[in-house]
């Protein structure tokens, strides 16, 4: 049977459901370790059509198990474009669910379909698809409000995160943890895999550089998926007023003899800028020249996986990058000519730039953290002048004034790459008890 015909079926038995059939729904079981000072619950309903694929996210889960732990409750839903089961939105599968009721939508930066620019704040607006209000959770305010949420059971987080502490979605769901806190209501996570896997590297955030780029003291590549870290959020006390949150998680399904990203789970990109998971991989390794006057690829067909500026000669800078010795990457010379973009500043717009293209080589030797701060200060070594032209946004990137700090006295970088391992490794210890997947079903 394909996967298609698995959500006919499923889509079928809720219509029989909702048609007054007797058929009974399927009881789901759950593997749940609680804590009753926090309700923590790592739970995963059977399937009701049990299907011989390797990967099902979170929300297919719950999907095929017929919505049954929540039936008649009244649901809200934080999702965006690449909240997707085999092509179906998530919002689409709940709204067509007579099992709950989708009473209200939530969307991040970028909206609930994927149609803002980064950095674009998002409006309250109807979907046009659901007819359901969508909250916005990146304008005026990037917590859900109390009068959206006083309607609710629970609130399910359905996003596609890129495993990357600067990228903003983690921050988007400790926001609405503590809400959902605040107003008794059940928060599920319904999980997706971590296209960077289990990696953990770069700088641990200190303490006091905390924005809604970096809102835990996570490292750069923290190496789990968005469940994984919920449980760790409540369960560290990383944020305050998550004592009496009632969090589910519902895990993923993933053959384990795959490894890695899985083929079968696709590519949906979770931001206009990450449309490939090869440029998800190399996101760590270019993020940070967007505190720089150069071009990280934005008006470009490939943003983040290029750097370049008028005044760079693209073999003098490929030669030098790859004199580096930088595992599982090469850099190709090059130039490009950044477009301009509605609602987006984008650097040397209209401006022929010499700069190098990152392809990855090896995967599994890749080192996006280390790469980046070495890249990023070999660029600034070959400068005419200082290219940190925002030096606070480069502090919240990095997690702490230390890289700032080791390129304006032009300290050794691997000075910097030294202090990580201590805070990685006490990271790690904390860490464990809250992962969910065994190493090859990442």
């Amino acid at each position: 049977m394909s996967r298609s015909d698995g959500w006919a079926l499923a889509l079928g038995a809720l219509v029989l459901a909702a048609c007054g059939s007797s058929a009974p729904l399927a009881t789901p079981t759950a593997t749940a370790t609680t804590d009753p000072a926090r309700s923590i619950e790592s739970a995963a309903p059977q399937s009701t059509t049990p299907l011989p694929v390797s990967f099902l996210p979170g929300a297919g889960v719950v999907a095929e198990a017929g919505f049954a732990d929540w039936q008649g409750q009244r649901v809200g839903l934080i999702a965006n474009q690449a909240s997707v089961v085999d092509g179906t939105h998530t919002a689409d599968l709940f709204a067509a669910s007579d099992v709950v009721d989708l009473v209200a939508l939530f969307s991040p930066e970028h909206g609930l379909r994927g149609d803002r620019a980064a950095g674009e704040w998002v409006p309250d607006e109807i979907d046009p698809i659901t007819g359901r209000t969508v909250h916005s959770l990146y304008g005026e305010t990037r917590s859900p409000q109390p009068a959206a949420l006083e309607d609710l059971d629970v609130l399910f987080y359905d996003l596609q995160d890129v495993g990357a502490r600067y990228y903003t979605y983690i921050s988007t769901m400790g926001l609405a943890m503590q809400a959902a806190a605040a107003h008794d209501v059940e928060f599920v996570v319904l999980d997706r895999p971590n296209p960077l896997g289990p990696q953990v590297a770069g700088n641990v955030l200190a303490e006091g550089a905390e924005s809604f780029v970096g809102m835990y003291p996570i490292p750069d590549l923290y190496g789990l998926s968005a469940g994984e870290l919920a449980q760790a959020i409540v369960g560290e006390e990383w944020l305050d007023g998550l004592g009496s949150l009632r969090l589910t998680v519902i895990p993923y399904e993933h053959d384990a003899a795959n490894l890695s990203w899985p083929e079968s789970a696709g590519w949906v990109p979770p931001s206009p800028a990450i449309g490939s998971i090869e440029t998800a991989r190399l996101y760590p390794a270019t993020v940070l020249f967007e505190a720089t006057s150069l071009s990280y690829g934005r008006g470009t067909d490939t943003p983040f996986e290029v750097i370049g500026a008028p005044w760079i000669d693209e073999r003098e800078l490929a030669r030098t990058l790859t004199d580096l010795g930088l595992a599982g990457v090469s850099f190709e010379p090059i130039r490009f000519t950044p477009r301009a973009e509605p609602a987006v500043e984008i650097a040397h717009a209209g401006v022929e730039v010499g700069g190098v293209r990152l392809r990855l080589t090896d995967e599994e030797q890749f080192h996006p953290a280390t790469t980046g701060v070495q890249v990023l200060a070999a660029v600034h070594e070959l400068a005419p002048e200082d290219i940190i032209d925002r030096p606070e946004w480069l502090r919240r990137l990095s997690g702490s004034s230390a890289l700032g700090d080791h390129l304006r006295e032009g300290r050794p970088i691997s000075t910097l790459i030294g202090s990580w391992d201590e805070p990685l490794a006490t990271y790690e210890q904390t860490i464990r008890p809250y992962r969910i997947y065994p190493p090859a079903a990442r």
